[in-house]
């Protein structure tokens, strides 16, 4: 994809899969338009061809409402490597939570995510407490097991041009988790 045509409707299919899946995601860059915020249960897995050459870039100047792309409680290990998620710099103001987002809550003890080769890009606004990516225990009785995160960075730039701190968020309101 050359990143002219918004692909809405591909990652829209692939977070409604109703099982585990890993999805390859080519060479390109994958535009976003707005809104958009991608949510599942199920452990879909994501893997690109490197950090630079699978893009996925949202649209300058949106707002999400939420996690941008968020895990809840999957079943499987979850997989997202060889990617750059280019959140191009959302609007002030935004409720924006997460680029990468992995929240585990309930009586779950889940294997992590594995997070290999990501780069998460131009997240959040000098006003937001956006993560690039976070792992989240959402309550005592909840664990995450042998989380991973290798080979990945995160690079917050505001709309006044500033860099603000880097984000990769662990932990939450109860349980445990392993970072």
């Amino acid at each position: 994809s050359t990143g002219v045509v918004a692909s809405n409707a591909a990652f829209t299919a692939v977070f409604a899969l109703p099982s585990a899946m890993s999805i390859a995601i080519p060479k390109g860059t994958f535009r976003l338009s707005c809104p958009v915020a991608y949510a599942t249960t199920s452990a879909i897995s994501l893997k690109g061809v490197g950090k630079g050459l699978s893009v996925i870039k949202l649209d300058s100047g949106c707002t999400p409402s939420a996690d941008y792309m968020e895990w809840r409680n999957p079943a499987q290990i979850v997989h997202i490597e060889g990617i750059t998620l280019d959140l191009n710099t959302p609007a002030t103001g935004s409720t924006f939570g997460a680029g990468l987002a992995f929240d585990v809550d309930g009586t779950n003890n889940l294997l992590a995510p594995q997070i290999v080769d990501v780069e998460v890009l131009n997240f959040g606004s000098s006003s937001g407490g956006a993560y690039g990516i976070r792992m989240n225990v959402g309550t005592s009785t909840a664990s995450w097991t042998n989380p991973l995160i290798t080979r990945s960075r995160v690079t917050k730039t505001v709309a006044d041009g500033a860099t603000a701190n880097q984000c990769i968020a662990t932990g939450g309101s109860g349980g445990s988790d392993t970072t």
